[in-house]
C-alpha cells in the first residue's frame, strides 16, 4: 500500500477506501490539529472535540468521494473554535472564561504565555502556525485560504500585538 500525498496534503491510499484514508489522515494529522485547536481556544477538552469533529467531516467527505486537505482540516479546526467563541459569547455575555495557554515553541516563561493567551484568535492562529507548526508565510496562506500579502500582514500585526501584550504584563 502506498500513501501518496498530493498538493497541500492530499492523501490517497487507494487500497484502503475511506476507513484507510481516514486512518492516514489521522496518522498524519491529528496530533497537530490538537495542538492548534488547543492554541486557538486554550481548553483541551474544546480542543479535544474540534479536532474529532474536524474528522467526522473529513469521513463524511470522503464517503461523498470528495477530496481531504490540510488546508480543508485545518480551515475545519478554525472554523469549529469561531463557532464555540461565538456561542460562549451568546451565552456568557462579557464572561472572559478563556485560560492562559500553556503552548510549546510560543517562548519560555509565563508572562509571554499569557500575553499569547490574551491575543485575538485570529493573531494566535498565524503565529502558531508559523511559530510552532514552522509553516511558512505561503503554507500559512494556502491553510487559511487568503493571500500571501494578507497573511504577511497579520503576522506583523499579530507579532506588534503579542509585543505590546507581552510589555504590558511583565
Amino acid at each position: 500500500m502506498t500513501i501518496r500525498v498530493a498538493g497541500d496534503g492530499e492523501i490517497t491510499r487507494p487500497d484502503d477506501g475511506v476507513e484507510g484514508q481516514l486512518a492516514c489522515l489521522m496518522d498524519c494529522y491529528e496530533t497537530r490539529l490538537f495542538r492548534y485547536a488547543y492554541a486557538l481556544t486554550g481548553n483541551y477538552d474544546l480542543a479535544q472535540d474540534c479536532t474529532q469533529d474536524a474528522f467526522l467531516r473529513a469521513y463524511a467527505n470522503l464517503r461523498k468521494r470528495r477530496p481531504v486537505t490540510a488546508t480543508w482540516l485545518y480551515t475545519v479546526v478554525r472554523n469549529l473554535a469561531m463557532d464555540e467563541f461565538r456561542r460562549r459569547r451568546k451565552v456568557s455575555a462579557g464572561d472572559e472564561d478563556l485560560e492562559r495557554v500553556p503552548v510549546e515553541g510560543i517562548g519560555e516563561g509565563t508572562a509571554l504565555r499569557a500575553a499569547f493567551a490574551d491575543l485575538s484568535p485570529d493573531d494566535r492562529s498565524v503565529l502558531y502556525l508559523l511559530a510552532v507548526e514552522g509553516y511558512s508565510p505561503e503554507e500559512i496562506a494556502s491553510l487559511l485560504g487568503t493571500t500571501y500579502g494578507a497573511v504577511r500582514m497579520r503576522i506583523s500585526r499579530a507579532r506588534q500585538r503579542l509585543r505590546l501584550a507581552y510589555e504590558a504584563s511583565s
